[in-house]
């Protein structure tokens, strides 16, 4: 695999992740363009745990990339600063959701309460930046009270959502 230097008219705007869920001593991180999926000069970074065989699982629920999810094994460029592929899914799926801007501070603050409520109660991993939560749903989880919740906060135009699995990874 050669190294994979995307060209940006600009520098990129990095997509971090404050606090990943799988935050351990000896994490690495890369990162994933995001231009296929339409964020010209953007770049996810991901965090991720070496598997020993020349791959590494997700230790992060992705916010922008599509096609990965918490604890995927991926491969990575020759010089290990890009996710390149998909090796292995692990059954996880990553559903994210982002609250339109708006000017009422504690209406939101009050909106995204609820929903940290409901991660809670189904006992799921988030990962939270700014107005934009990524969760990790694992195998056979459909936790319904929150994709309800979720469900009433895009029919009242407040957020969108959207399964990260829609599109496939485009390392």
């Amino acid at each position: 695999m050669a190294s994979r230097e995307p060209a940006y008219e600009r520098q990129p705007v990095f997509v971090t992740h404050q606090d990943p869920v799988g935050r351990a001593e000896q994490n690495q991180i890369a990162q994933a363009d995001l231009a296929p999926y339409g964020m010209a000069d953007q770049v996810e970074q991901l965090w991720l745990l070496d598997q020993g065989n020349g791959t590494y699982a997700l230790a992060c629920i992705p916010f922008c990339v599509h096609g990965l999810a918490l604890h995927d094994r991926v491969r990575l460029s020759d010089d290990g600063r890009w996710v390149t592929g998909l090796v292995e899914p692990s059954g996880h799926r990553a559903l994210r959701m982002l609250w339109t801007p708006t000017t009422d501070h504690a209406q939101l603050t009050h909106r995204t309460a609820r929903v940290k409520t409901e991660i809670a109660t189904a006992g799921l991993l988030s990962e939270w930046r700014g107005r934009h939560v990524a969760i990790d749903l694992p195998p056979a989880i459909r936790p319904q009270p929150l994709l309800a919740l979720m469900a009433q906060e895009v029919d009242a135009g407040q957020a969108s959502w959207k399964w990260a699995d829609t599109e496939p990874f485009a390392g």
